[in-house]
C-alpha cells in the first residue's frame, strides 16, 4: 500500500536517518547497559554504564564515520575528566559548588567549535549533573569513572558496529530527508504563483525553507560522500540509484536556485491570466512526485508501485499554448520583461521535468543502473564537505567580552550557580536538585530566542512526560509493558531531539522516569518531584536568560557582510573560470558536476556552496532576531531585503553561469563587465555598480536574451548596495 502525498509528520520521521540514528542510540545505551549490569551483577552499575553511552550517544550524530570516532572519542575522554572532578568534589560542598560552575563555564566554551562542539559541552554537563548528586569517596569515584568510560566505549565500539551494518539504510534515509526538505520548498515556490498569496509573507516561509534545504542537502553529502567510489558504487545497485538520484537532485537544486522570479512583476502583469495557475500546479506536483522518489528510495519495495507517470505534461502543454496566445495577441510586445520570464519559467520547469524522468526512471527499474557522473568521485573535494575545526587558538579567541561564546559561559555558570543556591535554600529541593540543573543545562542556548523557544518545549514536555509516567504506572506494573514502553520512548527521545524538542522531551521523561522506577520501584512520587524540579529550573533559565544578553543585532551585520562577500565570490570565481575556460571543444552535458572542470579550477563550485551557506546564516540569524524583544531587533525590514536581493543575486548569476557555459567563446570585455560587478558588491561602490554593458555585447554574442539577463544581475546588485548603505545610515 503506497503512502499519501502528503505525508503526516510521524510517517515523515520513520522514513528520515534521524529515525534510524535514533534506535541506534537507543539499542546501543541499552546494549551497554545490560552488558554491565550482566557482568557485574549490579543494576547500579549497569545504570552508570547507560548514563555514560548515553552522553555518548548525544555526540553520536550523522556525518563521516572519522569524524563521529574522532568526536566521540573526545567525549569519553572530557566524560570521564568531568565525572572524576564532580566526584572528587562531591563530598565538599563549597568546592563542589565552585567545580560545577567553573565546568560549566569552561565546558560551555566549547561552543566555540560550533554545533558539535556544542554537544560536546552538553554530554559532558549532563554527566556532571548526575554525578553530583550523591556524594562520592575517592575509591568510588574512581569506580564511578571506570564504569561511565566502559560504557561510553562500549556505544562507541557496538555503534561503529551498528552503523556499518546499517550504513546503506543511513545513506538512504539522509537522502530521503534532503528530497523531502526539496519537495517542502518546490510546493512554496508554487504558492508563490497563486493570486491569493500574500508575497511577502511567502517569501519569508520560502527563505527559511530554502535555508532548510541547503541544510540537508549538506547533511547528505557529508553522510554519502566520504569514503565512496566507484568500485563501492558497482557492488550494489542500491548504492547506485542512492548516488544516481543525489547527482540529480543536485541538478533539481541548480535548476530551482538558477531563479528567482519577481513574482510581485508577475502577478500585477499577469494576474489575469492562467499562466500563474499553470505555474503552480506543475510545481505542486513536481512537490509531490519528489515526495514519492523520497519515499521510494527508502523503501524495500521499491519497484512495485512506481509504475505510472505523474509529471506536469499538462500544464507545460498549457503554458506553450499560452506563450503562443500571448505572442498573437502582441502581449510579448507590450511587456517584453513579463514574457521574457514566462520563458525562463517554461524553460525550466520543462528541465525539471526530464531531470525527473531520469529519477523516476532510476527508482523504478530492476535492470542495474549505470553509475553517473562517475569522474565526481574521482576528484571530489574534501571543501564541499562541512568541516569542523578544533583548534585551542579558537578557544582562547573567544576569551573576551565581545565574544557570544564567552558571554553564554558565563550566563550558564551563573544560572547553575543560581540553582544550586535554590537547592540549598530549599532541602525538598536537594535530593533530586540534579534534575533542576539538568533542565537549565538543556533550555540555554547562547541565543536569547533559542532559549526561550527550549523553555517552553522543556516545561511542557516534562509536565507532559510525568503525568504519562504516573498514568502508565498507575494502570500497569508488568515489566515487560513497560520495558517496551522505555526502549520506544528511548528510541523516540533520540530521534526527535533535532526536530522536535517538545516531543524529545516528552519521550525523555518517560524513558528516564521508568528506569528510575525499575532502581526505585518504591519511589512512586518521582514523577511528581520531576515536574517540581523542571519548573523551577525553567524558571531559572528564563530570568538568567536576560543576564550579559547577545543580541542577535550585534551579529546580523556581520551575517548580511558575509552574504554579499560570498556573493560577490561567487561571480568572481565564474570570472575566474572563464578566463581559464574561454574555448570548448565539447558543450558539456551538465553545469552542475565538478567533472566538468579540472581540479584545479573549483572556485565557481566552492562559491556557489559557500554563498548558500552564508545565506542559510543570515536566514536564521534574521528570524532569530525577529523573536527576540521588540526593543532590541534593529532594521527588520531592510535586512529583510537585503535577504531577499541577495537570493536573488545568487539566481541571477547562476543563470549567468547557464547562458555563459556551453558558448565557445566569451568576449574578454564581457568578464571585465562582470569583474567590475563583483568589485562593485565588495566595496559597495554604487558608481561602479551602474557601469552599462559594453556596447555592442549583445550583437556580437548573438545569444538571445543575454543583455536582458546581465542587466537583472546589474540590478540585483544596485539594490543590495542601496540597501546596505541604508542600513549604514540610519
Amino acid at each position: 500500500m503506497s503512502l499519501p502525498f502528503n505525508m503526516p509528520a510521524l510517517r515523515r520521521l520513520i522514513y528520515s536517518h534521524h529515525f534510524l540514528s535514533g534506535a541506534r542510540h537507543g539499542l546501543c545505551v541499552i546494549f551497554a547497559f545490560g552488558l554491565v549490569s550482566f557482568a557485574l551483577s549490579n543494576t547500579g552499575s549497569g545504570l552508570i554504564a547507560g548514563l555514560g553511552a548515553s552522553c555518548v550517544a548525544i555526540i553520536d550524530q550523522p556525518g563521516p564515520q572519522k569524524r563521529r570516532i574522532y568526536e566521540m572519542l573526545w567525549g569519553v575522554v572530557l566524560g570521564g575528566l568531568t565525572v572524576a572532578l564532580t566526584g572528587f568534589a562531591s563530598p565538599y560542598p563549597l568546592t563542589l559548588a565552585g567545580v560545577v560552575i567553573l565546568l560549566c563555564f569552561g565546558l560551555s566554551m566549547l561552543q566555540a567549535f560550533g554545533q558539535r562542539g556544542g554537544v560536546i559541552s552538553l554530554a559532558c554537563l549532563l554527566l556532571m549533573t548526575i554525578t553530583l548528586h550523591t556524594p562520592l569517596s575517592v575509591v568510588q569515584t574512581l569506580i564511578h569513572v571506570f564504569i561511565t568510560m566502559i560504557g561510553a566505549v562500549i556505544y562507541v565500539l557496538s555503534s561503529l558496529a551498528l552503523g556499518r551494518l546499517t550504513k546503506v539504510q543511513e545513506e538512504e534515509q539522509a537522502l530521503t530527508a534532503a528530497l523531502l526538505a526539496t519537495s517542502d520548498y518546490v510546493k512554496q515556490r508554487g504558492l508563490m504563483y497563486d493570486p491569493e498569496t500574500d508575497i511577502d509573507e511567502g517569501y519569508s516561509e520560502l527563505m527559511q525553507r530554502q535555508s532548510k534545504m541547503i541544510a540537508s542537502h549538506q547533511a547528505v553529502r557529508d553522510i554519502l560522500l566520504p569514503n565512496l567510489s566507484e568500485k563501492k558504487l558497482n557492488r550494489s545497485n542500491k548504492r547506485k540509484i542512492t548516488w544516481n538520484v543525489f547527482v540529480d537532485m543536485v541538478s533539481l537544486l541548480d535548476l530551482f536556485m538558477g531563479t528567482q522570479t519577481d513574482y510581485k512583476f508577475l502577478h500585477r502583469d499577469m494576474g489575469q491570466t492562467d499562466s500563474l495557475v499553470f505555474m503552480r500546479d506543475a510545481l505542486f506536483k513536481y512537490a509531490n512526485e519528489i515526495e514519492r522518489i523520497a519515499v521510494t528510495v527508502t523503501r524495500g519495495n521499491r519497484f512495485t508501485h512506481f509504475n505510472h507517470h505523474m509529471g506536469a505534461k499538462a500544464e507545460l502543454r498549457a503554458l506553450d499554448y499560452e506563450l503562443e496566445k500571448m505572442q498573437r495577441h502582441g502581449f510579448d510586445a507590450a511587456h517584453p520583461e513579463a514574457f521574457a520570464i514566462c520563458l525562463q519559467v517554461v524553460k525550466r520547469l520543462k528541465n525539471i521535468e526530464l531531470v525527473l524522468l531520469r529519477m523516476r526512471e532510476q527508482v523504478g527499474s530492476n535492470r542495474p543502473m549505470a553509475v553517473l557522473e562517475v569522474e565526481h568521485l574521482r576528484h571530489l573535494p574534501s571543501e564541499i564537505l562541512t568541516r569542523h575545526e578544533y583548534r585551542l587558538a579558537l578557544l582562547v579567541d573567544n576569551l573576551r567580552w565581545s565574544s557570544s561564546v564567552f558571554r553564554f559561559a558565563l550566563r550558564l555558570s551563573t544560572a547553575v550557580g543560581a540553582g544550586m543556591l535554590v537547592a540549598m535554600a530549599f532541602p525538598s529541593l536537594q535530593p533530586h536538585a540534579y534534575w533542576m540543573l539538568i533542565s537549565i543545562i538543556v533550555i540555554m542556548k547562547p541565543a536569547f530566542s533559542t532559549t526561550h523557544q527550549r523553555n517552553n518545549g522543556r516545561l511542557i514536555g516534562t509536565v507532559a512526560g510525568s503525568g504519562v509516567s504516573l498514568l502508565i504506572l498507575m494502570f500497569t506494573q508488568d515489566t515487560t509493558i513497560l520495558t517496551a514502553i522505555l526502549i520506544v520512548s528511548l528510541i523516540l527521545g533520540s530521534a526527535l531531539i533535532l526536530l522536535n524538542y517538545l516531543l524529545s522531551t516528552f519521550f525523555m521523561t518517560i524513558s528516564v522516569l521508568l528506569v528510575l522506577h525499575f532502581l526505585l520501584p518504591e519511589s512512586f512520587n518521582l514523577a511528581g518531584d520531576r515536574a517540581i524540579e523542571a519548573v523551577v529550573g525553567s524558571l531559572i533559565a528564563f530570568a538568567c536568560s536576560y543576564l550579559y544578553p547577545w543580541w542577535e543585532a550585534r551579529s546580523i551585520p556581520k551575517f548580511a557582510q558575509t552574504a554579499r562577500e560570498a556573493n560577490a565570490q561567487y561571480l568572481l570565481g565564474v570570472t575566474q573560470w572563464l578566463k581559464a575556460h574561454r574555448v570548448f571543444t565539447t558543450p558539456p552535458t551538465s553545469a552542475d558536476h565538478l567533472a566538468d572542470l579540472p581540479q584545479d579550477d573549483l572556485s565557481w563550485h566552492l562559491g556557489r556552496k559557500n554563498v548558500y551557506l552564508a545565506l542559510s546564516n543570515f536566514t536564521d540569524s534574521l528570524y532569530r532576531m525577529m523573536l527576540e524583544p521588540k526593543t532590541k531587533q534593529i532594521h527588520v525590514a531592510e535586512f529583510n531585503h537585503l535577504l531577499i536581493e541577495n537570493h536573488t543575486l545568487v539566481s541571477r548569476t547562476s543563470n549567468i553561469i547557464e547562458v555563459l557555459y556551453p558558448l565557445n567563446h566569451v568576449p574578454l570585455r564581457l568578464v571585465g563587465y562582470l569583474e567590475n560587478m563583483a568589485l562593485a558588491i565588495q566595496t559597495s561602490d554604487l558608481n561602479l555598480a551602474h557601469t552599462d554593458l559594453p556596447e555592442g555585447i549583445e550583437s556580437e554574442m548573438n545569444v538571445q536574451g543575454v543583455g536582458y539577463i546581465l542587466n537583472q544581475l546589474r540590478s540585483s546588485i544596485e539594490q543590495i548596495i542601496l540597501e546596505t548603505q541604508s542600513i549604514r545610515q540610519v
